[in-house]
């Protein structure tokens, strides 16, 4: 009989308890920044000895063979080391376990063949055979580390002994049985181990203890157990105290992109080996790190540094996700990259610039800087791509460029400002900017003409030789008093001169730290004031100082000569205002939201998640209206030590805070980062609102409008924060609901192309969270407006295929001309019995595709088989013009493959511009054969029961396509029209890399009802998707998995009468090709209007009075359909006949039925089951149905068999 290991499992805790501040209305986002742990191997990044190490908040791990290390951080010295080794261990097989997605970039020291990029994540590291038969598996849990001994049948658990070094003592608590052990930076303890072995169902508790067995080892002493069952060993390690001290690791600054990634970036301890001298770094490293709009995974970490201590105070990240840092170093082998401005060091300190791919990778870096204390402070770009910095300096070889506003250094110190290109290899300007005294710049902005506004303090008074520059006209000219000052300044485009300058001062001190322009030019800054007289505007929320210092924040026109609103915010104690962002929505600013410090107990709150100081000092958030009159939320965050605010961006309504804590209670639903391990940790924290904002206005169609051309748009203002929209639309009087829909994202207008005439009313209201419920959405806003179309007059041309024409190749695009006042044009194509003179639609094996198209003037059908066809098209708006010209073709295609294509193989290839797991496959040609159809297929993962992930039909023979993480197989299949060879046999694959990114249809809704026929469909964009660059296939399958199909270039969604989706079961999925990547489908029903008649329209003839003479044999019966129908009854019978001659079900919309010749004409007719009556409606009852289709003629066909 086979046994199974024994399982001894330890954690080590390492997260921190909640303070219980019960929320508001605004709220910890709660799941945002759990990012679980994981472990990297290391190739480089430090001392060889290592195999793998693991970043945890205030703790380093380092796994080294038989070693476990752990380098404890404590205030004001080195780390405090605990080494666990595995006594009489052997020396194990390391191998990582369970791939992340994210990565680590480590870019340490000047020497390129040093950096280390896309240095994996594992969720879990095994160590094979630490002990004969024994293994050792570590793993993350949240912020817990555990580790396992996995014991196999016939090994000996009793060989088991840790030894410990770096601790001061050992022992067994004889009141609880923890193991416990001293160190320099706290007590760590072993919980008593849970010993337990699960038979038949229940957990039966197993005698389990701790051992000593010298003053520094321990092992287990376990009771009697049943040896033919697993046995698990289960203590938790918890770190039991905690050393708060000075800075360690801080986030100094977070940006967000358009997809809601959060960048975060500042400094952290280096990965060097307690111990050994490791890799060139120094104490502290710039990092960069990206997580998901959710917080809880990591995309990548980036380390940047040297020998000396590497800082990053700012971010900025562009549209394609690049991340751009500035920052300080006194390294001078920091890494920079070829063609730069500067790539040697200039002495003592220097800043530097830096780029990141979108993936993390390091794709340019200088340095900044003369001979002495230089710092760059502020970075923004603009939409070139050019880079802009301030930053401080006192060297006075700081280089400048020709014709400059300042070229050489006046005072002390200087700010300086420099415009790079985007390679960062050419100044396109470089000046300083200060007086006599000292001054510093700290952010910079631009406003909408490219000209960059700078802030910062300063003090070089008006007595200065020179003073600080201000200009004629601004709102302070004269210094304020006191040692400091704060200053606003905007340089030209050029970097030759000001646009305004002025102090922001009273006569205590003053500074300036934050800057941001709106996109209609005003200015708004942050900074703190310990001045009474610190300059502000009556009707501003608090116009008088609170005492110590306070927060200041202040909106100013665009030229600097007026005060918009300037308010103090704070409270008795003292405070500091760090970071501001503007929530803009449609163009205009709609809150101001600033982070920073407060000592008050009684600082300001609104709606808070924090309503009190838990500290000495913590964090806080406060978002003032446009106006400055008001706080519509304002926070404290922190817990029982100090905490500051450094940095805040907007995911939404939700503002991402950065910053540093040194409390052990900080809120255990932020993210005490990963990257950190200082004992003043960085902190990561989304804060929401908690409640959707209103304020949505409806700008297209105005009240009353009258629209009289085909598709109605409906446009709104954007409401920062949307998730998504909520749509409805009624028709007037009567107030009927005839359209719901949801828009996903925070797009702002929706066409809707297939109203008729009549009066309607539109109706749209702002959701969060992707949820469209009265809980999670502001009220509805609405518009009246009236439809009055006209039928289009004109008729197109097809233009291909030519009349008379034989094709050979089973796809086939029509084309045609366009008609005016067309909103939709209508495509029908039939099956012949010839070329010419032709019977079409009649006694012949039917095939009709009616396909409308919004607005195209093109339609491509996949697969057509061989036979007769004629093609008509007609405009439509309101109704339908007449039909164009009929044009007739024959497909003749080959004979149906009868083989698979040979040669078939399959290999990976690097992906292209995203992560993912290319496949490509070719294969040999196939005589017959004009496509082939590739499919990659992976069990359990697929909206089908094939598990389909992707498929292509291609002309090609080589193809790639993108797999999931995990096993799957490939095939391919010769096909035309006619039909498809057999498919190759399975070629197996195993994909390890990350899964790509996939578009994901949002509506309609998957297993929902849908009205019909003409439905709504949206989907999700793929990252990196900029609106120009991306071409999507909207498929649309029905039961039978017949497919209609159409591109969209740059657009995440289509609303129209795309295919006729009548009262049955489809699958909806979105494909982008270029990429050989599809999305899950959405499958839904389509319901929700009353059945009605069909009309029959095969064989032609419909009334009693004419009856038409067709051959006997398989005669086909067609009927229009019924929206909402699940399926349909057929009936045919001779004429005074109460019996059917032939009757049953069917989900399509035609039938071919056995008639023999007969006299007496035949009569059909049909009738529909609504999908709601699926499991009522039979072919024995009248339940459930509709009307036959003669009880709401013309519904009778009527033909004679001979």
């Amino acid at each position: 009989m086979k046994k199974s290991p024994i399982i001894l499992s330890l954690a080590l805790s390492l997260s921190a308890g909640a303070h219980g501040a019960k929320p508001a209305r605004a709220a910890l986002a709660p799941e945002f920044g759990k990012v679980p742990l994981v472990f990297e191997p290391n190739v480089g990044q430090t001392a060889a000895e290592v195999k793998f190490l693991s970043r945890t908040p205030r703790l380093t791990l380092y796994l080294a063979g038989t070693e476990t290390v752990m380098a404890l951080s404590r205030s004001n010295a080195a780390p405090a080391v605990v080494r666990m080794r595995l006594k009489g261990g052997d020396d194990p097989y390391v191998l990582g376990l369970d791939r992340k997605d994210s990565v680590s970039h480590y870019y340490l020291g000047s020497d390129p063949s040093r950096w280390l990029s896309a240095v994996p994540h594992y969720g879990r590291v095994e160590a094979k055979g630490v002990y004969p038969g024994i293994d050792m598996v570590y793993y993350g849990d949240g912020n817990r580390l555990e580790y396992d001994f996995v014991v196999a049948p016939g090994a000996d658990p009793n060989r088991i002994e840790i030894s410990f070094a770096g601790i001061d003592a050992l022992r067994v608590d004889p009141s609880t049985g923890d193991l416990i052990y001293s160190t320099p930076a706290g007590e760590i303890a072993n919980r008593k181990p849970r010993v337990y072995q699960d038979v038949d169902g229940r957990r039966v508790e197993v005698a389990g203890a701790y051992r000593l067995l010298s003053k520094t080892s321990a092992g287990f002493s376990l009771g009697d157990y049943d040896r033919s069952r697993p046995l698990t060993i289960d203590p938790v390690v918890v770190w039991a105290t905690y050393l708060g001290g000075n800075d360690e690791d801080v986030a100094f600054s977070v940006a967000t992109d358009s997809l809601g990634s959060v960048y975060v970036t500042g400094q952290t301890r280096s990965t060097n080996f307690p111990g050994t001298i490791g890799n060139p770094a120094g104490s502290f490293d710039a990092f960069v790190a990206k997580f998901n709009s959710a917080g809880t995974a990591l995309s990548y970490s980036t380390f940047i540094g040297g020998t000396g201590t590497d800082q990053s105070f700012s971010i900025a990240v562009s549209s394609a996700g690049e991340a751009f840092i500035a920052g300080s170093t006194s390294s001078g082998n920091f890494p920079t990259t070829a063609g730069v401005i500067q790539g040697a060091f200039g002495g003592q300190n220097d800043g530097f610039v830096a780029k990141l791919n979108p993936s993390g990778v390091l794709s340019l870096s200088t340095y900044i800087g003369g001979s002495t204390l230089d710092q760059a402070n502020g970075i923004t770009i603009d939409s070139g791509g050019n880079i802009f910095v301030v930053g401080t300096t006192t060297s006075v070889n700081f280089v400048t460029t020709n014709g400059a506003f300042d070229t050489q250094l006046t005072g002390l110190e200087d700010a300086f400002v420099m415009r790079l290109n985007s390679t960062a290899s050419q100044r396109l300007y470089s000046t300083f900017l200060g007086g006599g005294g000292g001054d510093e710049g700290l952010k910079i902005a631009l406003d909408p003409q490219g000209n960059a506004v700078v802030c910062g303090r300063t003090t070089s008074s008006s007595f200065d030789v020179p003073p600080f520059p201000t200009t004629a006209g601004v709102v302070q000219t004269t210094f304020g008093g006191a040692t400091n000052d704060g200053f606003l300044t905007k340089l030209n485009v050029a970097g030759t001169g000001l646009l305004f300058s002025t102090y922001l001062g009273g006569s205590g001190l003053d500074r300036i730290s934050d800057v941001k322009v709106a996109s209609n030019g005003d200015i708004y800054v942050v900074g703190e004031s310990s001045s009474a007289n610190f300059p502000t505007v009556p009707g501003s929320f608090d116009t008088s100082a609170n005492g110590g210092r306070d927060i200041v924040v202040a909106r100013l026109n665009s030229t600097g000569t007026a005060f918009l609103f300037s308010t103090y915010l704070g409270g008795s104690g003292e405070e500091t205002g760090d970071s501001l962002v503007l929530a803009e929505a449609a163009g205009s600013v709609q809150q101001v939201v600033v982070v920073g410090a407060t000592a008050s107990g009684n600082y300001p709150t609104v709606s808070a998640t924090q309503p009190a100081l838990l500290g000495p000092s913590d964090a806080v958030l406060s978002k003032l209206n446009i106006n400055g009159t008001a706080l519509s939320l304002s926070t404290y965050l922190g817990g029982t030590n100090n905490e500051t605010g450094r940095g805040v961006a907007l995911s939404g309504t939700d503002a991402i805070v950065v910053g540093q804590t040194a409390s052990v209670d900080f809120p255990a639903n932020t993210f005490d980062t990963s990257f950190n391990q200082g004992v003043l940790d960085a902190f990561v924290a989304k804060i929401s609102d908690g409640q959707p904002s209103g304020g949505l206005q409806i700008l297209q169609p105005s009240p009353n409008q009258v629209i009289n051309v085909a598709g109605v748009t409906f446009q709104w203002t954007a409401v920062v924060g949307a998730t998504g929209y909520d749509l409805r639309i009624q028709t007037l009087p009567s107030g009927t609901q005839i359209f719901t829909g949801t828009l996903l994202g925070n797009g702002a207008t929706q066409t809707i192309v297939t109203l008729g005439n009549g009066n309607y009313r539109f109706l749209v209201r702002n959701c969060l969270n992707n949820l469209f419920n009265d809980a999670n959405c502001a009220p509805f806003v609405s518009v009246d407006f009236t439809v009055a179309l006209t039928t289009p007059s004109g008729a197109p041309t097809i233009t291909a295929p030519a009349n008379g024409s034989t094709l050979n190749i089973s796809t086939q695009t029509f084309t045609w001309t366009a008609v005016a006042n067309a909103g939709s044009y209508e495509v029908l194509l039939e099956r012949c019995n010839s070329l010419t003179p032709a019977t079409c639609d009649a006694n012949i094996s039917a095939i009709e595709y009616q396909i409308t198209t919004p607005g195209n003037t093109t339609n491509t059908i996949y697969s057509m088989p061989s036979g007769f066809y004629r093609l008509r098209v007609r405009a439509c708006q309101s109704g339908c013009g007449p039909y164009s010209n009929a044009v007739y073709f024959r497909m003749l295609l080959g004979p149906v493959p009868t083989i698979f294509p040979p040669n078939f193989t399959c290999a990976f290839v690097a992906p292209i511009g995203q992560q993912g797991n290319p496949l490509r496959c070719q294969w040999d040609p196939v005589a017959g054969a004009d496509l082939y159809i590739f499919q990659i297929l992976q069990p359990n993962i697929g909206p089908f029961a094939n598990a389909t992930i992707s498929s292509v039909r291609t002309d090609q023979t080589s193809f790639t396509l993108q797999m999931q993480r995990g096993s799957g197989f490939a095939i391919v299949q010769a096909c035309n029209g006619d039909g498809c060879g057999p498919q190759t046999p399975n070629f197996n694959v195993n994909a390890t890399g990350a899964n790509p990114a996939l578009p994901v249809m949002g509506t309609p809704v998957a297993g929902t009802n849908v009205a019909g026929p003409n439905l709504i469909f949206t989907w999700s964009k793929l990252e990196g998707d900029t609106g120009t660059n991306t071409t999507y296939r909207l498929f649309a399958l029905d039961f039978a998995r017949n497919e209609t199909a159409a591109d969209f270039l740059t657009k995440d969604q289509f609303y129209g009468a795309f295919f006729r989706a009548e009262g049955a079961r489809y699958d909806a999925l979105i494909q982008v090709p270029a990429l050989g990547i599809t999305g899950p489908a959405n499958g839904f029903n389509v319901s929700g209007q009353s059945a009605t008649a069909p009309t029959l329209v095969g064989p032609r003839h419909q009334t009693a009075a004419v009856t038409e003479t067709i051959p006997a044999g398989n005669i086909t019966l067609k009927w229009t359909p019924v929206p909402n129908s699940a399926f349909y009854q057929y009936f045919v019978a001779v004429q005074g006949q109460p019996f059917a001659t032939v009757t049953g079900l069917t989900p399509g919309l035609l039938v071919q039925v056995p008639l023999t010749a007969n006299p007496t004409p035949y009569s059909g007719i049909v009738r529909a089951c609504p999908v709601a009556n699926a499991g009522i409606c039979s072919l024995n009852s009248d339940a459930g149905w509709g009307p036959w289709s003669n009880q709401a003629g013309p519904g009778v066909t009527n033909f004679i068999v001979q």
